[in-house]
């Protein structure tokens, strides 16, 4: 077990590098700015947990090989003042477990694992960003953001892969989302005004469900390949939502309650259904519209204006 806990300001590097020993335990506490945390653990059932609960500028980088686990916390003094943080971890072998918080302001985390890997990553404050990046088989994510002008971007490969993405804040939130692979699930909720929500599913048996709420926010993406369903739902004013599929078996269903809206989706393929209800806000109707175009056999679509 290696503990340490410095004072403010001091910057303090740790390296277990190649340690190959396993069952080892890191923990590692700093208050302060600047204050910087390198670990690298190598073996299996090594596990970490890293803390800079105050200050701006710190900065803490992980490197695990081998079925481990890490805990990343990034936080502001008792008046929530954090800023300018980065996190960075690397995940390779199975089984591996991850969970990382940010609270402050101008964050930044980025996330790569390799194998069957599962974590929990929140940010609260604005303008963090967030980058994911996931290779293998049955990963599962939990993203929370709060807060203005935050950003994520999310890509997986692989089989049985799971996102839930949840972002809250007042204006300028953007998601990309890419799932390559079979039987990929991403759960998605937006909430703000002029929100970015884009996606792109390449694979078998694929699942998007979206709830998007708010004002001129915007949703559009595409899933190539079969049985994708597209599920959204949006509330606001002036939202724009676009679903373009191409495959078989395909499905989207668009839900739209907003007082000026534009809806549609495009398919390519055999058997797609396509169905957009579109209730207006303002009551009459007026400068929403909906438009769907399906190219193949056996193809449905409905629209429902009210």
């Amino acid at each position: 077990m290696f503990l340490l806990r410095p004072l403010a300001a001091l910057t303090l590097a740790l390296v277990a590098a190649n340690a190959l020993a396993q069952n080892s335990i890191a923990t590692v506490q700093q208050n302060g700015n600047s204050g910087t945390i390198t670990l690298d653990q190598s073996g299996a059932g090594n596990s970490a947990a890293l803390y800079q609960l105050q200050g701006e500028g710190n900065a803490i980088s992980v490197v695990q090989t081998g079925a481990s686990s890490a805990t990343i916390t990034q936080g502001g003094d008792i008046y929530g003042y954090a800023q300018g943080n980065v996190a960075s971890l690397r995940q390779e072998g199975g089984s591996s477990v991850h969970s990382l918080a940010q609270d402050g302001f101008g964050n930044q985390a980025t996330l790569t694992s390799v194998g069957s890997n599962s974590g929990t990553l929140v940010q609260s404050a604005s303008s963090a960003q967030l980058t994911l990046e996931q290779n293998g088989d049955n990963n599962q994510v939990r993203v929370d953001q709060s807060g203005d002008a935050v950003t994520a971007t999310l890509n997986q490969s692989g089989t049985d892969n799971r996102i839930e993405l949840t972002q809250q804040g007042y204006s300028v939130d953007t998601v990309e989302l890419t799932q390559r692979g079979q039987a990929n699930v991403a759960t998605v909720l937006s909430s703000g005004k002029f929100n970015e929500l884009s996606f792109t599913q390449d694979g078998n048996r694929n699942t998007l469900n979206v709830d998007q709420a708010g004002r001129g926010n915007r949703f559009s993406g595409s899933s190539t390949g079969d049985d994708n369903l597209a599920s959204v739902t949006v509330q606001g004013d002036s939202n724009q939502t676009s679903i373009v599929q191409s495959g078989n078996g395909n499905e989207a269903r668009l839900d739209v309650t907003s007082a000026i809206s534009t809806a549609s989706v495009s398919q390519v393929g055999d058997s797609n259904r396509a169905s957009i209800l579109q209730t207006s806000a303002n009551f009459n109707g007026f400068n929403d519209s909906a438009q769907i175009s399906q190219s193949g056999f056996g193809n449905s679509a409905t629209i429902n204006q009210r």
